[in-house]
């Protein structure tokens, strides 16, 4: 039997978008005593929980838990996972109010892997949406010769952080452990880069496994309501370059950081594109930022292009195993 899993979705005036993500719930291949919604409000003001109904239509319990206080957005991550844990939930994911579950994804047999092989995390493919919800395109991690493999965890980050992988976001395509110490813990004073850092420090720090999925489970959808859409991409970048130094000294690992900040343009121009964001003026920035901090590697910097021309990722399976 799969362990009990949390739909985390803190929310602070969701308005519809919070009702269309609740009931994106039904898609999992989950029975719906598996499963529990846990929306955690954070002193919203529009209305919007009392229309939320007590079960979806395919039966997974709703559970709406109110904050009397706001306790800011990364503050409202941290109280998801703490009542994930308080109602006895084994593992969590987070849904972003406005962001969907999707039909034929393999959560179930993602969970079952993770419980039989003991990983501390579960690392999907994701599906980038637009407001509509039509796909168009997927940020693909590990291509593996089946859907689901095992890999060490910190072999996994290793490989991410040297590669200068952008690798651990979008946050929602994880499923995580609830239990202290095999939880993700989030920064309130890194607003834009705690989910990503706080994943890459709990693999650094794990002796266990990452069960790895090229299934989506998840899709990231666009709205004017995402926090990305009030970030300056200048600040977006710098705040990557900070985190990948943190983290290669604090895990003492070594970087060829030419090489990093080639694929770290590589990722944005095609986060870009992939997002149907693109723009010179924003290409001119991410170079120059990324300039600022040192060079570029033009020959790895092909290689990269030549790489995802083929269909390959910055990170083969090789890369994770010992």
């Amino acid at each position: 039997m799969s362990e009990r899993l949390a739909i985390l979705i803190p929310c602070y005036n969701g308005g519809d978008l919070l009702l269309e993500s609740v009931a994106s719930a039904d898609h999992l291949d989950l029975a719906p005593d598996a499963c529990v919604v846990l929306v955690v409000d954070n002193a919203s003001t529009d209305g919007s929980l009392d229309r939320l109904p007590t079960r979806t239509a395919t039966g997974i319990p709703i559970t709406i838990v109110r904050n009397e206080t706001n306790v800011g957005r990364i503050g409202n991550w941290n109280q998801a996972v703490n009542e994930a844990r308080a109602i006895g939930a084994d593992l969590a994911l987070f849904l972003f109010v406005g962001d969907l579950l999707l039909p034929n994804g393999r959560l179930a047999a993602l969970t079952d892997r993770m419980r039989d092989a003991g990983s501390v995390i579960g690392v999907a493919t994701n599906a980038f949406l637009l407001a509509d919800g039509t796909e168009v395109s997927r940020s693909h991690r590990v291509p593996l010769p089946d859907q689901m493999a095992e890999v060490p965890a910190r072999g996994l980050a290793r490989a991410a952080l040297q590669r200068g992988a952008m690798f651990f976001g979008p946050l929602q395509a994880h499923v995580f452990r609830t239990a202290a110490g095999a939880a993700p813990v989030f920064n309130p004073d890194d607003p834009t880069h705690t989910d990503q850092e706080s994943v890459f420090r709990l693999l650094l720090d794990s002796d266990a496994a990452a069960t790895i999925c090229t299934t989506p489970f998840f899709g990231w959808r666009a709205h004017a309501k995402r926090f990305h859409q009030s970030m300056d991409i200048t600040a977006r970048v710098r705040s990557d370059l900070r985190m990948l130094h943190s983290l290669a000294e604090t895990a003492a690992i070594p970087m060829r950081w030419p090489a990093v900040h080639s694929a770290l343009l590589l990722q944005h121009v095609a986060a870009m594109a992939g997002r149907r964001e693109w723009s010179w003026p924003a290409f001119h920035r991410i170079r120059t930022t990324i300039r600022e901090a040192g060079p570029f590697d033009l020959l790895a910097l092909v290689r990269l292009v030549l790489r995802r021309l083929r269909g390959k990722t910055l990170v083969a399976l090789q890369d994770c195993l010992p």
